[in-house]
């Protein structure tokens, strides 16, 4: 069997430069992908969108897609007052209602962002944000009201994430933006044109000190990766309210807009409460619960032994073109860097100057619940962030990752949250924003 399975990988290999083998980057491994599920599931797959850049539009900075035009006016599509205006660029806030201790460590922090002292990690020197600056926040929740996907929690997860956020963090409505796909004012429709640019919204002028944050609640997805920078082969994506015309959002648009060139010093808070949302944003470092990194490694060559095992099978299935197929897969495995390599030289790609962490409400192979919980529709993942909180403010983000995991582990939900950042983190520090 081996004997004949050799002179068949012999001939695919003289073969191969006229079909071309696969090159690391390129075409991927055929992989299932995971099984439609009931709840926060991704809608059904739609032709492919042809990816285009967006369409922005100059803002005041007050709201995404709004022209500030002068003194004594409005904004010309809002119609916001210039009081609203003024309100936001003098960052007005709420107290932060934190313990002591936290108010202390971040009062550490801005002493330290003023001396300009950094701290050592293995990426190098870091400066952590005191999230006493600046404080924005972008709120999208979509319930795909009248689709066949519909859902029925995502609305109330953006309006008890407010609340909560705008009563302890001292966020406020003047420096927010909600795109809800329940309101009449189509700037405020969590399209894919207006979900992008209040992305872009959301990090421009960002400064050292600054605190920002995001929250997504509704459907997730996953499409074949096409540039090899996901491990396992997909993008991860977020399922805008107009996904069949327009497509969806690929996480490495997401990495682009929101993660990349955010200055040091600078907090974003990313939560997506959606299926595949484990790395929804690309960032580099995993977390489990002890605060140690998890990182996933492939062994190309144990990868490439199955695969020629496989076109051995189907060799003597009389299946030839089977065969070949799997000992192509083969070859592509043996030319591809060892994943160790792969996996650092994607570290560096994504790495983050700014202190960016993300919290999914899965794993990206699993889905997120769309739960009624006592009585009411919501997120299960917010929902959970938000009883952790509400019981200790005074937290570490080891201590909520693994909080909120026991809180759905409890209620009989098959999810595991998800912690990622932009660089090599303490999570055992205070948890703020």
């Amino acid at each position: 069997m081996f004997g004949k399975l050799g002179k068949l990988v012999k001939d695919a290999e003289q073969i191969g430069q006229g079909l071309g083998v696969i090159k690391p980057g390129g075409q991927q491994q055929q992989q299932q992908q995971p099984p439609p599920q009931q709840q926060h599931q991704q809608p059904p797959p739609q032709q492919q969108q042809q990816q285009q850049q967006p369409d922005y539009v100059p803002g005041c900075g007050c709201c995404p897609q709004h022209v500030y035009v002068g003194p004594q006016t409005n904004c010309q599509s809002c119609t916001q007052s210039t009081a609203h205006y003024q309100q936001y660029q003098a960052g007005v806030q709420q107290p932060n209602n934190l313990p002591p201790a936290v108010q202390q460590y971040q009062q550490q922090l801005q002493q330290n962002q003023q001396n300009g002292q950094v701290i050592h990690t293995p990426d190098g020197n870091v400066q952590l944000s005191s999230c006493t600056g600046k404080k924005k926040a972008l709120f999208v929740g979509i319930n795909y009201f009248g689709s066949s996907s519909e859902l029925h929690g995502c609305i109330n997860d953006v309006q008890n994430i407010q609340k909560f956020l705008f009563a302890n963090y001292g966020f406020t409505q003047a420096n927010s933006v909600t795109l809800t796909d329940d309101q009449q004012n189509p700037m405020f429709k969590p399209t894919k044109a207006n979900i992008l640019e209040g992305m872009r919204w959301l990090v421009q002028g960002a400064t050292a000190g600054d605190s920002l944050f995001l929250h997504y609640s509704g459907h997730g997805g996953s499409v074949k990766d096409t540039d090899g920078d996901d491990a396992d082969g997909y993008d991860e994506t977020i399922i805008p309210v107009d996904y069949e015309s327009a497509g969806f959002i690929l996480d490495d648009e997401m990495w682009l807009l929101l993660v990349r060139g955010l200055p040091q010093g600078v907090r974003l808070t990313a939560i997506f409460d959606s299926c595949h949302s484990g790395t929804v944003l690309d960032l580099p470092y995993t977390y489990k619960v002890d605060g140690s990194l998890e990182i996933k490694m492939v062994d190309n060559r144990l990868e490439a032994g199955k695969a020629f095992f496989s076109a051995g099978l189907n060799y003597f299935q009389g299946n030839k073109a089977g065969a070949f197929q799997k000992a192509k897969e083969g070859f592509s495995f043996l030319i591809k860097p060892q994943e160790s390599q792969a996996s650092q030289e994607q570290i560096e790609k994504r790495k983050t100057a700014a202190d960016v962490i993300q919290w999914g409400g899965c794993k990206d192979a699993q889905t997120s619940a769309d739960a009624k919980i006592d009585g009411k529709p919501t997120g299960a993942m917010s929902y959970a962030l938000i009883q952790v909180l509400s019981k200790n403010k005074n937290i570490t983000h080891a201590e909520l990752l693994k909080e909120t995991r026991q809180i759905l582990e409890a209620g009989k939900f098959s999810q595991v949250p998800q912690l990622s950042t932009g660089h090599q983190t303490d999570i055992n520090v205070p948890f703020m924003m």
